[in-house]
């Protein structure tokens, strides 16, 4: 019988989620989500469900020919109590300049002056 390792496991799932983004994969990607998903992004945008993260990733894929993602984990606290766990890590972007000079003429225009945002 072989011996589960939640850790080992949540590793080689974060590699295929990284490959499937890699190579623009949505189907693949949105394999990694269960059905009431729910993320905040670092800027405050908020989604819930599969087929809302298929709708969003396509959307990014499709507006931006060279836009990529990837995450690299630098800790995972894996609870004992519950079947969960808590990755931390960073979440680096690739994205083409069209892309950037849009969003932050969008950007731009709603505010009025040109602000850095940190995403936390």
């Amino acid at each position: 019988m072989k011996k589960l390792d939640s850790q080992h496991d949540i590793c080689v799932a974060r590699k295929q989620f990284n490959e499937a983004v890699r190579l623009r994969d949505v189907d693949a990607i949105c394999k990694f989500f269960v059905n009431n998903y729910f993320v905040m992004t670092g800027r405050g945008v908020q989604s819930q469900g599969v087929e809302e993260q298929r709708k969003r990733w396509s959307e990014s894929f499709d507006a931006d020919p060279i836009v990529c993602y990837r995450r690299r984990t630098r800790e995972l606290r894996i609870s004992q109590q519950f079947a969960c766990a808590e990755e931390l890590g960073s979440w680096v972007g690739k994205y083409s300049l069209m892309s950037m000079l849009f969003w932050l003429r969008a950007f731009i225009r709603l505010n009025g002056s040109c602000k850095v945002m940190v995403n936390g």
